[in-house]
């Protein structure tokens, strides 16, 4: 858990200081978010260790969406390469929704969009490569 204090207070995406820790990604505090900064430095040692990470997830509940689904990321451009990578990252969320009845491959959603760009899962994708960060969502009702 990367946000145990502002949970500790029934925060769910700040912490204690009113940082929204999800979109804190591209250049956290070491001050104001430590949890952010301590797990982005280390995805950052293992990759110049040649040690990358294979996969990433950023787990959410939601309280409006239904269902269980995947945010993910893919490229907007259309070559093979690209188009070969999109099939990978699906991939997946397309075994989830075969293995589990409760996860849905229709809700789950692949694009990037203006303000999820300095979300964990766009900035380890971008930055480190990592084709298999998601954001796996679960519908929670309070």
């Amino acid at each position: 858990m990367l946000n145990p204090d502002g949970v500790i207070f029934g925060n769910y995406r700040c912490s204690v200081t009113g940082a929204d820790l999800n979109r804190t990604w591209i250049n956290p505090s070491k001050i104001l978010q430590p949890t952010i900064y301590s797990t982005k430095r280390l995805i950052q040692e293992l990759s110049q260790k040649q040690q990358p990470l294979v996969s990433f997830c950023d787990f959410h509940g939601h309280s409006s969406s239904k269902n269980v689904f995947l945010l993910g990321c893919q490229s907007a451009f259309n070559g093979y390469e690209c188009q070969e990578k999109n099939k990978k990252i699906k991939l997946f969320a397309r075994m989830l929704s075969k293995l589990s009845p409760h996860f849905s491959f229709a809700d789950s959603k692949f694009g990037v969009e203006k303000n999820k760009l300095s979300t964990g899962r766009v900035v380890i994708y971008k930055e480190f490569g990592v084709l298999q960060s998601y954001t796996p969502v679960s519908y929670t009702h309070l």
